[in-house]
């Protein structure tokens, strides 16, 4: 599912709701709610350091994290565990995997090379 973020979009609650329907008929979501912006910000970051791991952050993902979205650490896995029911470290660790299993799909290692 694709997302939508609107960022400070003020409407009507009949337009709002209105608009949520339409944009779930044609497959995108909007998250109006802050948490689920934040966690989705979140999310968008740590895809983007697994899917170039080249450009692995010189910090500890925790300090990335912080940095990236200004926010303590601890807010951001509080946010983030609310929202998901998981950690931000069970995510980063299922991306990887996801990552893994890409590589190895599309011949570019192979289990020796993991």
């Amino acid at each position: 599912m694709l997302l939508l973020i609107i960022w400070a979009l003020t409407i009507p609650p009949k337009q709002h709701d209105h608009m949520k329907q339409v944009l779930l008929k044609i497959g995108l979501e909007l998250l109006d709610e802050t948490k689920s912006v934040l966690v989705e910000r979140i999310k968008i970051i740590v895809i983007g350091i697994i899917q170039h791991a080249e450009e692995w952050p010189k910090h500890k993902i925790s300090v990335y994290l912080s940095k990236q979205l200004n926010h303590n650490y601890t807010y951001l896995a509080n946010q983030f565990k609310e929202v998901t029911g998981t950690t931000i470290q069970h995510y980063i660790l299922i991306q990887k995997i996801e990552k893994v299993k890409e590589l190895i799909l599309y011949n570019e290692i192979n289990l020796n090379e993991i």
